[in-house]
């Protein structure tokens, strides 16, 4: 199989072609989506929020890309509630140990209503049926994401920042191959790891 370095300037360009299309799709596509979604958004008051679940994502086990937090919040008024993916700085910054809101009035969250994975969906349904005196306002394998706008936005910077990365590895790396083959080996590396922090960002 031949390396990276080696293949011929046709094959370096559709490679070129093909992840930037992969990345305005995935990327581009799915965050502008999320930002002018108005359907799916929802503004809710809580009045008591517990975490109940922490995930850690890795590739292939080895290198963790990040952690996802979830909740479940209730509502003032009334006893429905919601599952919440967010951070750990936001829920230290708005309620207390027991879970209570430290607004008097409730703590209002804005967020986005997207499903979430199978195992997910799995976990979230095995710890909400352990509250009886509460309805889910939503389906079971769909989270609240409260951090869905600075993700998407963070998405696209970085999507941008690939596509230069791309362009210039055309410009200036890819036509020298022959003579710094070591240049290649570290635009690689470079790649591999803004696609790490991409991943990151996705999920």
């Amino acid at each position: 199989m031949s390396s990276f370095s080696t293949m011929s300037d046709g094959k370096r360009k559709a490679l070129l072609i093909f992840l930037s299309v992969i990345f305005v799709g995935c990327f581009g596509v799915v965050s502008i989506a999320d930002l002018v979604n108005t359907k799916d958004r929802y503004t809710v008051n809580l009045g008591v929020c517990y975490e109940v679940m922490e995930l850690e994502h890795s590739i292939n086990g080895l290198i963790p890309v990040g952690k996802d937090y979830y909740y479940i919040g209730i509502a003032v008024d009334s006893p429905e509630a919601y599952i919440l993916k967010g951070s750990k700085r936001w829920y230290a910054k708005n309620f207390d140990e027991n879970g209570a809101s430290l607004t008097a009035t409730g703590t209002s969250v804005t967020g986005l209503l997207k499903r979430a994975d199978y195992q997910v969906a799995q976990e979230i349904n095995n710890i909400t049926s352990q509250f009886e005196d509460v309805t889910l306002a939503h389906s079971p394998d769909h989270t609240l994401e409260l951090d869905y706008k600075i993700k998407a936005i963070l998405r696209l910077i970085m999507m941008f920042v690939m596509i230069i990365f791309f362009v210039c590895g055309k410009l200036f790396v890819f036509g020298k191959s022959d003579d710094n083959p070591v240049v290649i080996k570290v635009y690689v590396g470079i790649m591999v790891v803004i696609l790490i922090i991409l991943l990151k960002l996705v999920i």
